[in-house]
């Protein structure tokens, strides 16, 4: 809330968030928004409108190839890990090695 712009006009407060509409609801939960509009009220405002940020559009990454040998080409070769990449959509980001170096 700090970190949103806050216009006051006619005794109301309208608040531009830079949060999503999805995650708007999350963050200012019913408890939150009983105490804002009560500290609104207090200072003569009537009526709290929230309004959520625009949608930012996600940058695509691209995936940096595995070296061939690796520890990560093995996993992105591995045909549980490829369906899951299907699956879900996903990438592999990190490989931990856990075989014993005996």
């Amino acid at each position: 809330m700090a970190d949103a712009a806050w216009t006051l006009a006619d005794g109301e407060a309208s608040v531009q968030t830079q949060l999503s509409k999805t995650m708007l609801p999350a963050v200012m939960n019913h408890e939150a928004e009983k105490i804002a509009r009560g500290v609104l009220r207090h200072a003569g405002l009537h009526k709290l409108t929230l309004l959520p940020g625009a949608a930012r559009p996600v940058a695509a990454k691209k995936p940096h190839p595995a070296r061939d040998g690796s520890v990560h080409s093995r996993a992105l070769k591995h045909p549980m890990v490829q369906q899951a990449q299907k699956l879900f959509d996903a990438e592999v980001q990190t490989v931990i090695d856990l075989r014993d170096n005996d």
